[in-house]
């Protein structure tokens, strides 16, 4: 398995330095993710120089061969001090972990709803602006609309999944349980994202006539989520 190699790799290098090595993801268990995304390696050193990174170049050279992103490297004070930083990362990799070696430094972070709240909504109103941008300037681009849809509604979904911790919900697996949660503390149309994840996993072609019903939903969608997150913050 690709993961003893580079720990063991590191171990060699490190020694005592090497505080703990984590796997996150949503396919952590699986020899072979379905794509790159779903598995990430972080890397906790005792302390963490320029010349330490340099020692690991060939280490990460190699992993790199198997398809694999690059790890996060981070000190353990740095871990430790973060997490007001990366509140959707932390619940992310606190909701599926696994330690490879080392020390667990995961088990210990609390992520204050305060902060969750306030990345949940600073990362929605990108989406909204950034689809509101795109449906100005592209309008007779609808492969692009498309695409960006696409890439918008994931996103959602991946925030969506750290905002259900605001409510202490553990967040499921598919993207369209994920929506349907959510649907239960507020009203939005969350079958356009479902329906634009649906199309794409099942490689289904969008007529060029239902594009612009899909990315009007998605806009007044996603703005509706916006606001619903922005006013949690008067505990409305």
């Amino acid at each position: 398995m690709h993961n003893i190699t580079l720990v063991k790799d590191l171990k060699d290098i490190y020694g005592e330095n090497l505080v703990s090595v984590i796997l996150y993801g949503e396919d952590i268990e699986s020899e072979q993710p379905k794509s790159k995304s779903e598995q990430n390696i972080i890397v906790i050193f005792n302390k963490l120089e320029a010349s330490d990174l340099k020692n690991a170049i060939t280490a990460i050279k190699n992993w790199r061969k198997t398809k694999n992103p690059l790890p996060v490297v981070m000190s353990e004070s740095e871990w430790f001090s973060s997490a007001d930083v990366y509140p959707i990362e932390y619940t992310e990799i606190k909701n599926n972990y696994e330690i490879l070696y080392g020390k667990n430094v995961v088990a210990p972070i609390s992520v204050s709803k305060h902060d969750l709240r306030l990345q949940c909504e600073y990362e929605i109103k990108n989406l909204l602006v950034r689809i509101r941008q795109i449906y100005l300037g592209n309008s007779d681009n609808p492969s692009f609309i498309v695409k960006t849809l696409e890439e918008n509604s994931a996103k959602l979904v991946r925030i969506l999944k750290s905002a259900l911790s605001l409510f202490d919900i553990t967040a499921p697996d598919e993207y369209s349980e994920v929506i349907q949660k959510m649907k239960e503390k507020t009203l939005f149309d969350g079958e356009i994202f479902v329906e634009i994840l649906s199309a794409k996993e099942n490689k289904r072609k969008v007529s060029p006539q239902k594009i612009e019903s899909l990315v009007q939903r998605a806009i007044n969608s996603t703005n509706l989520l916006y606001k619903f997150i922005n006013n949690l913050e008067n505990g409305e």
